[in-house]
């Protein structure tokens, strides 16, 4: 008994005082097992990544420290990445309830020969502690395994030991690029062992003694250069170095690169199509020098490799080096004659190597821009943005701003006038960056261009945000822009380009003509499968002030009053600002204004400043503390915004004349009676169940008189409109707003909508509106008035007997004293409606139906699963949707599917996979929306590494939704058949393994679920009717109880043994 109060008295101990503790080495080599790197280390301080062990029973116990993303370990047979057994602690974002510790399997080199591991069963006891600049892991990993891609770490068992670290995405491993090592010896993990020298493949590749092999100094005078990344110094920093000599009848070659082969080629178009190739490749421990024809990117041919002398081939830790001889002209026409006049693109390619052959070298390729005589002392230009241009012919933008060139700098925008376009340069150090202008310094409404890796490739992308989700960003054809430049080298991206000012046939391409000025947005991160940038996970910036972007610099004097990063210019001026910082925020540009002395961190030009009397709070928070809006990249409040409404797309609604009879100051007014609906008029409201305007949030009433419709309208935002549509849609709608303006007055407007956008929306005249009364009262509008049947604009519908209209109703802020965005804060009628008829008490019902999006679901009822549908829950004891954690259920309707889905969560999903993996799995989600109503969405997702592409919501019909306390619930019956191979079949026959998660959503969208998710043992046909946790139960349960109280029993035992130790 004792025993075991002192197992769970250090359990409980540790749990509680092991976050706090750093890594102590001093029992490196005696109780515990060290790698440190550099070896020389001796602390945290002074360490870039530590990995210990100590044998612990059936365990090894590990402690695991880094200062990038991540930090991983690989067990190798053969010191190569190919085959290798991995375990990475990964930095997560506190957002983000996702695993630390992650297991991987490496087939070969290359991310995309990286599968991820299961953790269940083979790791245990995690612990992670420390922000993105230092972090630790504790985790303890199980000797044995079942799966022989988890290796055996039993004594007797002994593997190189392989280090590396880089960024992430998806909170998962990324390309490690040079940050890499070996141990130079086999280690046993049961031993304790200091590793004493390690062989660097990255950075450190080559000793001191080969450094001096390929001499820069004689580039562009005795030989020709290329190199990648182009600013690197020798060959300790460049990943690929190509040099080259002429010698009379044949030209000299050196070539380094940093992989099993490293190739290069010779194109008449920067195209792998028609090229002739040299590789240095390394097969079985030895280089050759080979040729090789590629006709496309698959059809690779090895030629005789005649015509080459071999000076040296030298294979040092991951790299190849090769230095030869070859003749500049052949007879076959496929090797392509490289004497005097002849000019190609050199491309080159680093990658692995199989059975003596070049495998798919991935994203490790280049292809230069200029093209060489390679019996010309040629050498590569340098690719590097110069930023000592800056304020002299350029504007630039730079992150931190006290960074000086690329390799100090995380972000470089510059941008400069050309007559009818712009000319930019975007340099950033990861899969993209992206610049937005905007009006307002937030996400939504804002014009983007981006610089983005594609297939290894840098590609220069348009996109339009309507909103703050990454569904939200629309992604635009490219058209009117000019390549100078795209590069891709090792972790940077580089674009230059020139891009037309004025796009007239799309507003949603800003103008950037004279006088027309943007706050400039900047983000970076990582792209999508297809090469469309993606989440920027906060890496996001916004200037303080507006520029114009075809603005003209001013360099006659040496008084200039351009400013640069860190100067100061003082100008008179009444305007106030006032800035507030979050101190854990350094990502935030800091601009501080005092009687307009500014100081700009991050950018080198100061605009013109203008006198104005406006008083203006900004707030910037991006810090992961605050309780912020963490979406937008920034937060305005201003005080011409109505009730903290920030004013946008103040050029999207067309305005036309309003009649002056239609506005009014406001004044207290009379609430709306509802006791007189289905009787003396027809009504309308949200929530259905409100009875009057304190329970209500928006109500629309109307009644017949005559030639005229009398309306009444109340909302709780700026605006309440209502719409008539003829297919229950926004497109094609005529619509009625009560809209308040932004000095207090309400009036009443009608627009038209052709489109399903707020750009698409137009204001039309105020003509046969009578006014009632319009009223704002203690943040309610309302408005009393009547409008005429028939009008002579065929876009105000007409309200004649025998005209039904589907009703719509929104609510939402107002821009430019004009209806904006409504979001999610919309209804539809789910049942045309004739306006002019009484409706009573028993044809209400008929007339106006409670919106399809809107009704109070019931607890889903589970006592029919088995027999009448198909069930799954969790837990597998649970009785209804209240106390279970998820509940799906299925019932065969012969074309279709009825679903119904329930989560303790802001959201639930249920993905169907082949594998039991969300590798290609077809995802339909219950997710409630910022409204606080719940929405069905469908979903694909690529890899278990891609975040999940929203789809179009299509063959979902008889939705029925509710938010009931922390529950969502869905009832709805989708198609069974889909043209759309994403949108899997669920026809007969066809099974597939159930995938469940949930988690909070975000912007009506779904995020990470961390750890909450499951999947079926055995693969589901949804045209049968079975209750699924009972096989489950069966098959599963007691194995894992049992599996459990083994490890139970086995820690206890460990345990005790220390403590008696």
């Amino acid at each position: 008994m004792k025993a075991i109060q002192n197992v769970l008295f250090f359990t409980l101990l540790s749990f509680c005082t092991i976050k706090a503790q750093v890594i102590d080495l001093t029992g490196c080599g005696k109780t515990k097992g060290c790698l440190l790197e550099p070896n020389s280390c001796n602390s945290e301080t002074s360490c870039r990544k530590i990995i210990t062990w100590k044998d612990n029973g059936n365990f090894i116990n590990f402690e695991m420290m880094g200062k990038k993303p991540y930090v991983a370990i690989g067990f190798s047979n053969d010191k190569l990445m190919a085959k290798t057994s991995i375990i990475a602690c990964v930095y997560q974002i506190p957002d983000y309830h996702n695993e630390t510790v992650q297991m991987y399997y490496a087939i070969g080199t290359g991310r995309f020969n990286v599968k991820s591991k299961p953790i269940i069963g083979a790791v245990v006891s995690r612990y992670f502690e420390g922000t993105k600049d230092l972090y630790r892991c504790r985790f303890s990993r199980i000797k044995t395994h079942n799966d022989e891609e988890i290796f055996n770490l039993n004594k007797g068992n002994e593997y190189y030991l392989l280090t590396a670290g880089g960024n992430t995405r998806y909170r998962r491993i990324r390309d490690h690029h040079e940050d890499k090592s070996a141990t130079a010896k086999k280690f046993d993990l049961t031993k304790h062992e200091r590793n004493s020298g390690m062989i660097l493949q990255g950075s450190g590749i080559l000793s001191a003694n080969h450094a001096s092999n390929i001499n820069f100094t004689e580039c562009g005078v005795t030989k020709g250069c290329y190199k990648w990344p182009s600013n690197c110094l020798n060959e300790l920093s460049c990943q690929q170095i190509v040099t080259w000599k002429d010698k009379g009848d044949s030209v000299e070659f050196e070539m380094l690169g940093q992989d099993d082969y490293f190739a290069i080629g010779f194109s008449h178009d920067r195209k792998m199509t028609n090229t002739s190739i040299i590789a240095c490749a390394r097969h079985s421990r030895r280089v050759y020098v080979e040729l090789y024809f590629a006709k496309d990117k698959k059809g690779v041919q090895k030629k005789p490799s005649a015509g080459l002398r071999i000076q040296q081939v030298i294979s040092v830790g991951g790299s190849v080096i090769c230095k030869f001889t070859r003749l500049k002209d052949y007879s076959d026409p496929e090797i392509f004659n490289i004497s005097n006049g002849n000019r190609y693109h050199l491309l080159t390619a680093s990658g692995s190597t199989s059975s003596k052959q070049l495998r798919h070298h991935e994203d490790d390729k280049t292809a230069s821009y200029e093209m060489f005589d390679f019996t010309q002392p040629s050498f590569s230009e340098n690719r590097q943005i110069n930023l000592n241009e800056c304020d002299k012919s350029k504007r630039c933008f730079r992150q931190p701003h006290s960074c000086t060139d690329e390799l100090t700098c995380d972000k470089i925008i510059t941008w400069k006038d050309h007559e009818d376009s712009v000319e930019f340069e975007l340099f950033g150090k990861k899969e993209f960056i992206a610049i937005g202008f905007s009006r307002d310094r937030m996400m939504t409404d804002s014009s983007i261009l981006a610089c983005s890796k594609r297939k290894g490739h840098a590609e220069i992308q348009m996109y339009y945000a309507s909103g703050t989700s990454l569904w939200d960003i629309e992604f635009k054809p490219l058209r009117g822009v000019e390549a100078l430049r795209k590069d891709v080298e090792s972790n940077m991206i580089r674009c230059k380009f020139r891009r037309k000012k004025t796009y007239e046939d799309d507003q949603d391409i800003f103008d950037l003509r004279a006088g027309n000025k943007y706050f400039l947005l900047v983000a970076a991160g990582f792209v999508s499968y297809d090469g469309q940038i993606d989440d920027h996970e906060k890496d996001r910036l916004a200037t303080l002030t507006k520029y114009d972007f075809s603005e003209k610099i001013q360099t006659t004097t040496a008084t200039t009053a351009v400013a640069d990063a860190t100067t100061t210019t003082t100008t008179t001026t009444t305007t106030t600002t006032t800035i507030t910082t979050n101190a854990g925020d350094d990502a935030t540009t800091a601009t501080t204004t005092v009687d307009d002395t500014e100081t700009t961190a991050a950018f080198s030009t100061k605009p013109t400043t203008t006198t104005t009397t406006t008083t203006t709070s900004y707030t910037t928070a991006a810090s992961t503390n605050c309780n912020c809006n963490t979406n937008a990249i920034t937060t305005i409040q201003s005080e011409q915004s109505t009730e903290g409404e920030t004013s946008r797309r103040t050029d999207r609604v067309t305005t036309a004349s309003s009649s002056p009879s239609t506005r009014t100051t406001s004044k207290p007014g009379i609430p709306i009676s509802l006791n007189n609906c289905n009787m003396e008029k027809g009504c309308f409201r949200s929530p259905t169940s409100c009875r009057d305007e304190s329970s209500c949030s928006k109500i629309i009433t109307w009644k017949e008189r005559g030639d005229e419709i009398e309306f009444e309208m109340m909302g709780k935002k700026s605006y309440i409109a209502v719409g008539f549509s003829s297919t229950g849609r926004m497109r094609n709608s005529s619509i009625i707003s009560c809209t308040k303006l932004l000095n207090g007055n309400v009036e009443v407007q009608m627009y038209y909508s052709n489109g399903n956008r707020r750009e698409n929306v137009k204001r039309k005249h105020s003509g046969g509106i009578t006014v009632g009364s319009l009223e704002n009262e203690n943040s309610v509008v309302r408005c009393r008035f009547s409008r005429k049947k028939q009008m002579d604009d065929e876009e105000i519908y007409d309200l004649s007997s025998g005209k039904s209209y589907y009703i719509l109703l929104a609510a939402g802020p107002t821009a430019n004293n004009a209806i904006d965005d409504h979001r999610y804060d919309k209804l539809a009628s789910t049942h045309k409606v004739d306006l002019t008829h009484h409706i009573s008490a028993t044809s209400s019902a008929s007339a106006i139906n409670i919106p399809i999006d809107n009704r109070k679901l019931k607890e889903i009822d589970l006592i029919e699963c088995g027999r009448v549908k198909g069930c799954y829950r969790k837990p597998y004891n649970c009785y209804n949707d209240k106390t279970c954690d998820i509940v799906i259920t299925w019932k065969d309707l012969r074309e279709r599917t009825m679903f119904e889905m329930s989560g303790r969560n802001e959201y639930v999903a249920f993905g169907l996979s082949y594998d039991q993996n969300k590798d290609h799995s077809s995802m339909i989600a219950c997710v409630n929306q910022p409204n606080g109503r719940p929405w069905v969405r469908m979903y694909y997702a690529q890899s278990d590494m891609d975040r999940p592409r929203s789809k179009r919501l299509s063959g979902i019909n008889d939705m029925e939704t509710a938010r009931e306390s922390l529950t969502v619930r869905c009832r709805f019956t989708r198609n069974k058949e889909y043209k759309d191979k994403e949108v899997f079949n669920i026809g007969p026959g066809l099974n597939y393994y159930l995938l469940l998660a949930s988690g909070m959503s975000k912007e009506g969208d779904i995020t990470n679920h961390g750890e909450n998710k499951t999947f079926t043992i055995e693969k589901v046909d949804f045209t049968k009717h079975l209750d699924i946790r009972y096989y489950e139960n069966k098959n599963a349960s007691s194995k894992s109880f049992f599996q459990a109280s083994i490890l139970w029993v086995i820690f206890s035992f460990a345990f005790a043994l220390i403590i008696s130790g």
